[in-house]
């Protein structure tokens, strides 16, 4: 009898170790981001166009990824009522390589009930946070626009109608090898330097190259020094309107001013002869919070 005990116990202590080994698996609940929109207020925010390309998921603060836009079944292993936050992802400096959470708009959050195999539908709304800073909001709508051509430019045109993105944009074209075209603003920028996000958002179309940067602006010895620094260069978009978001931070901790004035340059380098450059821009943004 007493041997008959111990053979049950030791089968129990098996069947046990068993179920350790193999606890029952939970069954996720699923998220589908369908695609995300940004509200703005036009006067002081400008356009809502975005380019965001990922979902940074979060559940009650816990990590779960970034996923690319538009995703589907993305597994949620907790059931209940749960806190959902969604961050923003978009590709800085036009990176494919290069993914991260936008700063300059908040998360959008949602309590909402998860249910073992339930597929739980999300179209996020994104807004920028309350406490950025727009030091440059050019949409070209308005008869004054912020941007001038210096003397050896080819002209600045504001065009409308189905050539521009939304409204008015600005265009120029460079058809010869001798002509050059650049636009500074007319205002000197204030930007952070210590560390802070600094973007540039712009919608743009080309079949050329051009580029952005901006003159640092300090004094010496009773001097004014403007000194050009080259930040981007953008690549033909292949017919295609396109939004980019360019992070300034770097460029802004090794200037040596606090005072700061944009500009836009196109020649026709790596152009072939035979070919005309034209570019179109819109939605010109400076931001930082």
């Amino acid at each position: 009898m007493h041997k008959k005990i111990i053979v049950f116990l030791i089968i129990i202590l098996i069947l046990n170790s068993c179920n350790i080994i193999n606890p029952e698996e939970k069954i996720p609940a699923y998220l589908q981001i369908d695609g995300a929109k940004i509200i703005t207020n036009i006067s002081k925010e400008g356009t809502n166009s975005h380019a965001i390309c990922d979902s940074w998921i979060y559940v009650n603060g816990k990590f779960i990824g970034a996923f690319e836009n538009p995703t589907q079944n993305i597994p949620i292993l907790e059931s209940g009522r749960q806190k959902i936050e969604i961050n923003p992802g978009i590709k800085e400096n036009s990176s494919s390589s290069y993914r991260v959470n936008y700063p300059m708009l908040a998360s959008y959050t949602i309590d909402t009930v998860l249910k073992e195999s339930e597929i739980i539908k999300l179209s996020p709304e994104f807004q920028y946070y309350s406490n950025i800073n727009f030091a440059l909001l050019e949409d070209f709508e308005n008869d004054g626009i912020n941007f001038q051509t210096t003397e050896k430019s080819v002209p600045l045109q504001i065009i409308r109608g189905e050539k521009a993105f939304e409204g008015k944009s600005m265009y120029f074209i460079v058809d010869n090898n001798d002509s050059i075209f650049e636009a500074r603003t007319m205002n000197l920028l204030t930007l952070p330097k210590l560390g802070y996000d600094v973007y540039l958002e712009i919608n743009y179309k080309c079949n050329g190259y051009f580029s952005f940067g901006f003159f640092d602006r300090y004094a010496t010895g009773g001097i004014i020094n403007e000194i050009r620094k080259n930040v981007f260069h953008f690549n033909p978009s292949n017919g295609q309107w396109k939004k980019t978001y360019i992070n300034l931070k770097t460029h802004l901790q090794n200037a040596q001013g606090i005072e700061f004035r944009p500009f836009f340059i196109c020649d026709k380098t790596n152009t072939p002869a035979e070919e005309k450059v034209e570019v179109y821009i819109d939605n010109v943004k400076i931001l930082f919070r």
